[in-house]
């Protein structure tokens, strides 16, 4: 497991990384200018950022992203709530009971496509591949479909080089997201209970209102939203979710990026911190093509502790 003095240190060492490399790109000699723009876009909050793609583009991104939970809880650590060194979420970001540790791989195809100069409309088709270990020394694992994410957003420039934005996210639980078997897997004692149970979908349609903004300044982006999302269904916990992120261009060929990810909610008569950093890098390949290396480091106890992900995107 990662620790605090760990994570705090690679949030640390990211922020000045990205400070320093912006601060020497600023101070060289320029034979052209180069800036931060709507193309330089953050990974974890993609669909909600301040940012479109142009007018008539499609934007095709494969990605990927592995996320480890590691405690040493065991029995009855992991049977309470607000019990300790227990894995707390599961890959969709879903309360669980009785599971020591956790590892989640997700695949996503994201398509993006600019309805205006300033309004973008996109999906997210997701795959998932999870396994854990319970509290009573057996585990399970299991793979499916995820929940299909559907959104659109617009922006509009209140200043010189800032810009706010809004939009909404619809999440649709894949076709069989109403099937128990999709839905849930038993996660230890307290089966069926609320945040008891896990899988590849809530099983209802969420809905996800969002507020952005973006500020530009040559090299420099920085960022932030918020959102609240809401269920058609009382079973699952309504979450408000906000980020802030910072972004630097190197040269034309990289642009750094850092992302603190967060969400809020109430369960079991407590309020839920689930914070995350995730710092990365964006290589152009070419001027419509780019890779997208990404890291994440979970910042409090609720959070999964640590990951890696990678995504190519391609825009016609």
């Amino acid at each position: 497991m990662m620790g605090a003095a760990q994570r705090w240190g690679l949030a640390s060492l990211a922020g000045l990384s990205l400070l320093a490399v912006a601060a020497g790109a600023s101070a060289q000699p320029e034979k052209k200018e180069i800036r931060i723009t709507n193309a330089d876009r953050v990974f974890g909050n993609f669909t909600r950022e301040a940012a479109t793609v142009n007018s008539g583009q499609l934007r095709v991104e494969l990605r990927t992203l592995y996320l480890a939970e590691d405690e040493g809880g065991g029995v009855p650590d992991c049977r309470g709530p607000m019990r300790s060194n227990c894995a707390r979420l599961n890959g969709i970001g879903q309360r669980i009971i009785g599971i020591e540790s956790v590892r989640a791989g997700r695949i996503e195809l994201l398509t993006s496509y600019g309805i205006a100069e300033n309004a973008e409309i996109g999906l997210i088709l997701p795959g998932i591949i999870e396994s854990m270990s319970r509290d009573d020394g057996t585990s399970l694992s299991y793979s499916d479909i995820g929940e299909l994410t559907a959104y659109g957003k617009f922006i509009q420039e209140v200043a010189e080089d800032f810009s706010v934005g809004g939009g909404l996210e619809l999440v649709f639980p894949p076709w069989k997201g109403l099937d128990v078997k999709a839905r849930t897997v038993t996660s230890g004692e307290g089966f069926g209970e609320p945040g008891s149970t896990t899988g590849t979908s809530t099983g209802e349609l969420g809905m996800n209102p969002f507020l952005a903004t973006r500020y530009e300044y040559g090299r420099v982006g920085v960022g932030a939203h918020i959102g609240y999302t809401f269920y058609t269904g009382d079973d699952v916990e309504e979450v408000l979710n906000y980020s802030l992120h910072a972004l630097a261009r190197g040269n034309e060929f990289y642009a750094l990026r850092i992302e603190l990810n967060g969400r809020m909610w109430d369960q079991f008569g407590e309020k839920w911190q689930d914070i995350a950093l995730m710092p990365g890098i964006d290589f152009m390949v070419a001027d419509n093509f780019l890779f997208r290396p990404t890291g994440f480091a979970g910042l409090s106890n609720t959070a999964m502790d640590w990951g890696i992900g990678f995504g190519a995107a391609y825009t016609f």
